[in-house]
């Protein structure tokens, strides 16, 4: 791991890293000896392209040119990229995005880990693998728009040895960049895991997902670095496990205000102990996602001036009526 395009990498991505922590310890500790606000939210929303959001997230005029990023940014501050799961992206693609929001200070993008990295036989890592994907998003950290890399891996990623080694090999590959780690599986909730993100800063990602059984991750409100970070998939217990339902019969859910309530309780106790907090919405199936992001943004305090899209406020009002 040592070439010189490798090390050159990143220790441009580690400098706009360190400049935006101080420049977010500054805000904090502005507001600690200020006011002793909470801690800053970055609440929105994984992915923006997807079929089903066409009529209900963006209008279906096909004459509206107005970038997704941007449209959405109305609503919400942060934006989990998770296409680079897939493959990696071009960076003159990924730039694109970024100058979306570039005249937008408080908005941020997460990204999401190539799942060659978490989901196939990860044994036979290379060095082009690493290259790929941070060439990828160096547009974002260049702009200091990165909130952090999202490793996600899958209920099958049980708390053996041979993961444990794998998975410190991983974060030391990626080191120093921020980086929260989500398990599906319920034995990585372990004291020693807990332990160990804490000495070596990574955030254990608190996740709402359905429970169909014991094995899976509950819901949890870990606070392991100095951020926090929180991603909702639905409750579609039915699907979830599924073989035969696709991806969006899973994480076809819309949360009720009260199953949203316990969450704002959880995330307003993280604020009281990290320096910024993440929510993501992954129950994007017809916009769902946007709407209960909009939810949380107001229920944590936020304001929402933009009025929801009208079909999204027609889901709303058929849920309730249903209630």
């Amino acid at each position: 791991m040592g070439s010189f395009y490798y090390d050159f990498i990143m220790y441009n991505l580690t400098a706009q890293i360190i400049k935006n922590q101080k420049q977010e310890n500054i805000y904090t500790m502005s507001l600690n000896t200020k006011q002793k606000e909470l801690c800053p939210c970055y609440i929105g929303v994984s992915g923006w392209s997807y079929k089903d959001w066409k009529g209900t997230v963006y209008p279906k005029d096909t004459s509206y040119n107005i970038h997704p990023i941007r449209y959405l940014a109305q609503w919400i501050n942060c934006i989990e990229i998770n296409v680079t799961h897939y493959h990696p992206i071009p960076s003159i693609r990924v730039q694109s995005w970024v100058e979306q929001v570039l005249d937008n200070s408080s908005f941020l993008f997460t990204v999401k880990l190539w799942k060659r990295f978490t989901h196939e036989n990860y044994h036979n890592i290379t060095l082009e693998d690493v290259k790929l994907f941070i060439q990828s998003i160096e547009p974002i950290a260049d702009a200091n728009k990165l909130g952090c890399i999202l490793i996600q891996f899958p209920h099958r990623f049980h708390r053996t040895p041979e993961n444990r080694k794998y998975l410190a090999k991983l974060t030391d590959i990626f080191s120093p960049m921020p980086m929260t780690i989500e398990f599906r599986h319920r034995s990585w909730l372990h004291s020693q895991t807990l332990e160990s993100f804490r000495e070596r800063g990574l955030a254990f990602c608190n996740i709402d997902q359905p429970l169909p059984d014991p094995n899976c991750l509950p819901p949890t409100e870990e606070v392991t670095a100095d951020f926090a970070y929180v991603r909702f998939h639905g409750r579609n217990i039915k699907n979830w496990f599924s073989e035969k339902s696709n991806r969006d019969e899973r994480y076809n859910y819309l949360y009720s205000e009260n199953e949203l309530e316990p969450w704002t309780e959880r995330i307003q106790r993280m604020r009281n102990k990290a320096q910024r907090v993440f929510i993501l919405m992954n129950n994007h199936f017809a916009g769902k996602a946007l709407i209960n992001a909009i939810q949380l943004r107001k229920e944590l305090g936020y304001s929402v001036d933009t009025p929801i899209p009208y079909e999204l406020q027609q889901i709303l009002t058929e849920q309730k009526k249903n209630l």
